[in-house]
């Protein structure tokens, strides 16, 4: 077992109760013990439009904040045509990038996430000039910007996300590294040692109990930390020694959590799972 240190909060991100209000989400939170949650441009849109102030009622009252506003996609190139994907998924490709910043200024966050979700490889060096572009636009509005890579996409792995950030020499990004996409692609705790030192500004945290590599399973089957084989324990010290200030998430997508237990119910056993891991 690890040991947290103190200065370091932890974070609930929303993809573990995907499927809630922003306001449930900040609630399940607070009872919980975390001290922020992330938030969904896409889930989120009506409390991060219209109900805003009814969002930031809850934030004052639970003393929760939304720390990141995701995912940044749009003006990433390489992204495919609204109509060739799934209906569910075409909302997300209808968010140009100042739409996520103003909501990220509007709720307080302190960053965006940039992501080549629904993305198709090709050429990283657009994507790594478009990448710093945002974290340009960012800045100016006094925001910073993570960049998490996603298996399948144009930034694919750790390998790819260091090539852009490299590329785009911004000290206004960082990596957001997921544990569930670091092993999907192939990825093991010894790989943060090629990461510059303080680099990784924050660790999402869930599990697995299954190759993903061969099984091509999806986001349904991730679990709560601690619940299957990923080496969680030494993937966070290994993310705290290039940075000891890396910010703790929990994101465990799993569509079966929510049909059993209550919003409260599934951020109290986040919460529990990654303090066994820290």
């Amino acid at each position: 077992m690890t040991s947290r240190p103190p200065d370091v909060d932890l974070t609930l991100c929303w993809g573990t109760l995907r499927g809630v209000g922003l306001q449930t989400l900040l609630s399940a939170a607070a009872i919980a013990g975390f001290e922020h949650v992330t938030a969904s441009i896409v889930e989120h849109r009506s409390d991060l439009g219209s109900g805003i102030e009814d969002v930031r009622d809850v934030i004052t009252s639970t003393g929760v904040d939304v720390i990141c506003v995701e995912p940044v996609i749009r003006p990433l190139p390489g992204l495919p045509h609204p109509g060739s994907i799934h209906e569910r998924l075409r909302a997300y490709l209808e968010y140009e990038l100042q739409d996520v910043l103003d909501a990220a200024v509007a709720i307080g966050a302190t960053y965006v996430n940039i992501a080549h979700f629904l993305g198709r490889s090709g050429d990283i060096e657009s994507i790594a000039d478009a990448v710093g572009n945002i974290a340009k636009h960012a800045q100016i509005r006094g925001l910073e910007a993570t960049l998490e890579f996603i298996p399948g996409t144009g930034i694919a792995n750790l390998a790819d996300a260091l090539h852009v950030l490299d590329r785009c020499q911004s000290d206004n990004v960082r990596l957001m590294i997921d544990t569930y996409h670091l092993h999907n692609s192939g990825g093991v705790t010894r790989d943060f040692d090629r990461i510059p030192s303080g680099l990784v500004r924050a660790i999402q945290v869930s599990d697995t109990a299954v190759d993903l590599r061969r099984s091509g399973s999806d986001f349904s089957q991730r679990l709560m930390p601690g619940k299957g084989t990923l080496p969680l324990a030494a993937l966070i010290d290994a993310a705290r020694r290039n940075n000891p200030s890396v910010e703790l998430h929990v994101e465990v997508f799993n569509e079966d959590l929510l049909k059993q237990f209550t919003p409260a119910q599934v951020a109290t056993a986040a919460r529990e799972a990654v303090d066994l891991l820290t």
